[in-house]
């Protein structure tokens, strides 16, 4: 009998990509956060409009000025409209802070993560995105600012209008067009301006990520977020590995992967939510 047992529960997780077992995409999800403490899960982007109405406190007008916190979590994303009609496009692993109402000056909100903005214009009242190495100000266009806390960059990439950067050690704000991409180096405050095909970048809101010539751990990064997976590589040589390619965000992994296989002669071994480069 325990023999029986033992066989029966020693199997093997472990299976090469081309087998089918399927990780399934991302979903439309995230959490709000109130001040409060009070938490609400959304499904979809109507569900941000709706909690905000329901839970928002009675003598607003008289009340200091609120941030409120939506969480998208690895193996999601999520879409919102603020309240100056501001569009915003959140990607996995993501927070923004968002005020429960634009006041003052300024409109200010704090991004960890990645994300997509199409700003209302208002000349009048700046639209500010506060990251962990600096601030992007601007009065009104579409821009994808990428600030994760794992990364030692923050990257904006301007798609159109006008944006300027100031990290926070720069001296003075730079300003970028469209079609250029700045990059500002956490480690040595440096910083690195040039033209670029915005499409690459903003790619990912639209189902899809055009990379062309990216190392593989990098791309690694980005589906760990996606599928809520981990990825680790049997050496480190294989990590400098570079690949081209269209990849369809929606497939399940094993499709992604699979591409990936065929175009950089690496193997994928997938062990439950784990996946060994080798």
């Amino acid at each position: 009998g325990f023999g029986y047992w033992f066989l029966e529960n020693d199997e093997s997780q472990t299976t090469f990509v081309s087998e089918d077992i399927s990780i399934e995409p991302g979903t439309t999800k995230a959490v709000l956060v109130f001040n409060s403490g009070q938490q609400v899960k959304l499904t979809d982007s109507i569900a941000f409009e709706q909690a905000i109405e329901k839970f928002k406190p009675n003598g607003q007008v008289d009340k200091a000025i609120e941030y409120n916190k939506i969480i998208v979590p690895r193996g999601g994303e999520y879409n919102l409209v603020l309240a100056d009609g501001t569009s915003v496009m959140i990607n996995s692993d993501s927070k923004l802070n968002v005020p429960d109402r634009f006041e003052g000056k300024e409109r200010r909100v704090r991004l960890e993560g990645e994300a997509l903005f199409h700003v209302a214009r208002d000349v009048e009242h700046p639209f500010i995105v506060e990251t962990v190495g600096g601030d992007v100000t601007v009065l009104g266009t579409v821009f994808n600012v990428n600030a994760y806390s794992d990364e030692d960059y923050v990257q904006t990439t301007l798609v159109e209008g006008s944006v300027a950067f100031q990290g926070k050690g720069m001296a003075d704000a730079k300003t970028i067009s469209p079609g250029e991409q700045i990059t500002y180096d956490l480690q040595t405050n440096g910083i690195n301006v040039e033209r670029v095909n915005t499409d690459i970048f903003t790619a990912w809101t639209e189902g899809k990520w055009i990379i062309e010539g990216m190392r593989l751990d990098e791309i690694m990064k980005q589906l760990a977020r996606w599928y809520d997976v981990q990825f680790s590589f049997s050496a480190p040589e294989y990590k400098e590995r570079r690949f081209t390619g269209v990849v369809r965000k929606y497939e399940d992994l094993n499709g992604v992967l699979d591409m990936i296989e065929k175009t950089t002669n690496v193997k994928f071994i997938i062990n439950g939510r784990n996946v060994t480069i080798t």
